[in-house]
């Protein structure tokens, strides 16, 4: 028996994860394990026989906390607690204590024994985890005030609907959009639909049905009406979310009040409008008195025999002229710019002739032409925009060309990207574009030198129709010197066929 009790006594001493001691009645340490001299830091010769009050910290001395946990272990047989306990050098640890009433065979308590794991490092980490959870809840009630705060300011709102339920949610947003309280109205498909213009319900209402039967995304604008009666335009989307059978679960999306940008749509279409009608009215009204001015002039140069002044002559005619070209171009530029485009089917290969033509006949210079086979057969754009485009990019090259014109070159390419687009590439080795002047090319009335004849209304009104056919224009040094200019336009052509190219030239 005893050999059992000395076998016993060793495992506990040399127990290292736990402290493991035996208190007295009142609450003085008998015996002490070597876990107990590792978690808090006395020897046994140092703490056998003090009160195990040293383990706490003040806060819980000052509330009696010792006594109180021998007193409910007296009275309930075992008092269990975590909290923060004082090692010898000051510092502290979490320790989870278990302290168990010792009782003799008349059932009195003669001591306890107490068991105290070290978890500093588990709470460190819940507390670790706790402060990540309040950072990132409070990043995400942050997020969702600047997420609030940004669709007030931009007037967009977000819904959603569940599809099995039927529930519907929407964001306060939303709710001040369409003018309805939270706390009246429910948020359901019916709901939004009665906010809907009465001019606009059968035209929603056929689009979401024909969304839901494909499953596809979908766009909307329409009017609503709040209920004080005022009318808004919305721009909306929805989209569907699926679960991993790919079964649609939710519908969801966005509604934009676009009712102050249409207002200022309208104002400055309305503005634009007058300005062109202005441009216009004064470039005809202009031109009346110009051209019988020039009329004039030619009859003075065929009348006139004296040199001197026919080289004044001369050069009033020949600003006359300028500024008649000038007058043109903004009559064109108005032109295109109130135009609609339309969609034609156009022989690609004749625009590029008819081009040549007009230019070619003053050009002392190379033109070369490469045109696909691809675009062999008819495309599908606007046969007087495409014109425009490829003439001015042409006569741009003209302008700025070589000061040895025999040398000077001008190559245009056409093609078709694997898109279906109808690719211009204009090339030449003039003068080229430097850095300084690479932003604002496209500016009206911009001339690229003072040496220039042009009115800088060129590029711009090429920039112009390429804009209204829905294409883009850019530009890039050429290997050789120069510029080459690169137009895509869209086609409803998607013919892929192997390039045979044609020259025409003119020197």
């Amino acid at each position: 028996m005893l050999a059992s009790i000395n076998i016993y006594d060793q495992v506990i001493e040399g127990i290292e994860d736990y402290a493991i001691l035996l208190l007295d009645a009142e609450g003085r340490i008998q015996n002490w394990n070597k876990g107990a001299e590792k978690i808090k830091g006395y020897s046994a010769a140092e703490i056998i026989g003090k009160t195990f009050q040293v383990f706490y910290p003040v806060e819980d001395l000052s509330m009696n906390r010792p006594r109180i946990l021998l007193e409910q272990a007296r009275r309930e047989g075992s008092a269990r607690e975590e909290g923060w306990r004082v090692r010898k050098d000051g510092s502290r640890f979490w320790g989870s204590v278990l302290i168990t009433a010792v009782r003799n065979e008349d059932k009195q308590v003669i001591g306890y024994s107490k068991v105290t794991h070290d978890l500093t490092d588990k709470k460190r980490a819940e507390e670790a985890e706790k402060e990540l959870l309040r950072i990132t809840q409070q990043n995400l009630d942050l997020a969702l005030t600047r997420f609030k705060q940004a669709e007030s300011i931009a007037r967009l709102g977000h819904w959603q609907l569940d599809l099995k339920t039927g529930k519907a949610d929407w964001s306060d947003e939303a709710f001040l959009i369409l003018g309805v309280d939270p706390l009246v109205v429910q948020p359901s498909l019916e709901a939004f639909m009665a906010r809907i213009h009465p001019d606009d319900v059968q035209r929603v209402g056929e689009i979401i049905r024909d969304a839901s039967e494909r499953i596809v995304p979908f766009t909307l604008s329409h009017r609503i009406i709040q209920p004080g009666g005022k009318v808004l335009n919305l721009y909306g989307q929805g989209r569907f979310e699926f679960n991993e059978r790919r079964e649609p679960i939710r519908l969801f999306g966005a509604i934009f009040d676009v009712s102050e940008l249409m207002e200022k749509e309208a104002r400055l279409k309305a503005s634009n409008k007058e300005l062109e009608t202005l441009i216009y009215r004064i470039s005809h009204d202009l031109r009346g008195p110009l051209v019988s001015s020039q009329g004039l002039l030619q009859l003075a140069q065929f009348l006139v025999t004296d040199q001197d002044i026919l080289f004044y002559l001369n050069s009033i005619d020949t600003q006359l002229g300028k500024q008649d070209r000038t007058l043109l171009m903004l009559v064109k530029l108005m032109e295109v710019k109130s135009k609609e485009p339309v969609s034609e089917q156009v022989e690609l290969k004749e625009v590029v002739e008819k081009v040549l033509a007009e230019i070619g006949k003053e050009a002392p210079l190379t033109l070369e032409v490469d045109l696909d086979n691809q675009l062999s057969a008819p495309v599908c754009a606007d046969p007087e925009l495409l014109y425009t485009i490829l003439f001015h990019l042409i006569e741009n090259a003209l302008h700025f060309r070589r000061k040895v014109a025999s040398e000077h070159w001008v190559k245009i390419t056409l093609g078709k990207s694997e898109k279906g687009e109808i690719c211009i590439e204009v090339a030449d080795n003039g003068t080229g574009i430097s850095d300084q002047i690479k932003d604002v090319i496209y500016d009206m009335f911009y001339r690229g030198s003072e040496e220039s004849t042009g009115a800088g209304l060129g590029l711009f009104l090429v920039k112009t129709c390429v804009e209204k056919l829905g294409g883009s224009i850019s530009f890039a040094p050429g290997k050789t010197g120069g510029t080459t200019f690169h137009v895509t336009i869209p086609s409803g052509e998607t013919n892929a066929q192997t390039p045979v190219p044609f020259s025409t030239s003119n020197s």
